[in-house]
């Protein structure tokens, strides 16, 4: 009987290290999660003006074809 109450306190103590390690990783999730979601609002902000600089250099770059055209002809 001794034995199994050592061995169910051992076990007990056990269960408290992992339940502390899971909160700690609980923890360490949130935190990236937050990070993930500033990244996430960053990059949408970036999103418009990179779409629109990409419009635009495609209208450079058809405007160069047509000179070099020209050129050519």
């Amino acid at each position: 009987m001794e034995k199994v109450s050592r061995s169910l306190e051992k076990v007990s103590r056990s269960l408290e290290k992992v339940s502390r390690s899971l909160e700690k990783v609980s923890r360490s999730l949130e935190k990236v999660s937050r990070s993930l979601e500033k990244v996430s609002r960053s990059l949408e902000k970036v999103s418009t003006p990179l779409k629109k600089v990409c419009r635009s250099l495609k209208k450079v770059r058809r405007s160069l074809e047509k000179v070099s055209e020209e050129q050519e002809n």
